[in-house]
């Protein structure tokens, strides 16, 4: 999800310089299965490096996706903790001559924060989040160490905020995703970097009512 950030923001620039406005509507991942073999090498290679990494903290796989075909293409690979409050992606995305790898932590608390933890350099430093969306950038961090850093995380917003982090259902990561994916976009347009603003703009406390299927 933050990785997607740093290549739509350029992304956004271009299509700011050449007029081309239609493409900077908001859109749901796809979230088309894909085989390990039909991956691109670099998809490939990320995934044979990184996965068995993931799945021995403990993850379960939720499968290989496409996520975007076009201007950006984006894939991404996802599993889920056991208790269901922490997601794992790892993402692939390419755009132009700019190439981005990245694996984020992400969990969702009781007033619809989302917060992720991410191997890559800040994409807005200096900046405030203007929606419910709390990220933090690790760069060259390993998978192990940027896992104990984002329960660490976790563990600190939950006591300041009162919030528990909610568990979801393997079923119900999609929507997870797309629900970062849409406060990503609402925040950019927040910010002047998107004309349009995404079909449905949440707003601060904002729980999808599909998501708050947690458990206590």
């Amino acid at each position: 999800m933050t990785a997607g950030l740093v290549i739509w923001l350029g992304w956004e620039l271009f299509c700011a310089l050449t007029g081309v406005k239609h493409l900077r509507k908001y859109q749901d991942f796809l979230f088309e299965d894909r085989e390990l073999n039909d991956l691109p090498r670099r998809v490939r290679a990320q995934l044979e490096r990184q996965a068995p990494v993931i799945l021995r903290l403990g993850f379960e796989p939720l499968g290989t996706y496409l996520l975007s075909p076009w201007p950006t293409v984006a894939f991404g690979t996802f599993f889920i903790s056991r208790d269901g409050r922490v997601f794992a992606g790892i993402d692939n995305w390419k755009q132009l001559r700019t190439r981005i790898e990245a694996l984020t932590f992400m969990s969702v608390l009781e007033d619809g924060t989302f917060y992720e933890t991410a191997d890559m350099p800040d994409p807005t430093p200096n900046e405030e989040m203007v929606v419910p969306h709390v990220a933090r950038y690790v760069p060259s961090a390993t998978p192990e160490a940027l896992h104990v850093l984002h329960q660490q995380g976790l563990d600190d917003l939950e006591t300041q905020s009162g919030r528990m982090a909610m568990q979801f259902q393997p079923l119900q990561f999609q929507e997870v995703i797309n629900y970062g994916h849409l406060l990503v976009n609402h925040e950019a347009h927040k910010k002047g970097l998107k004309e349009e603003p995404p079909e449905a703009i949440p707003p601060l406390g904002f729980v999808p009512r599909a998501l708050a299927m947690h458990t206590d």
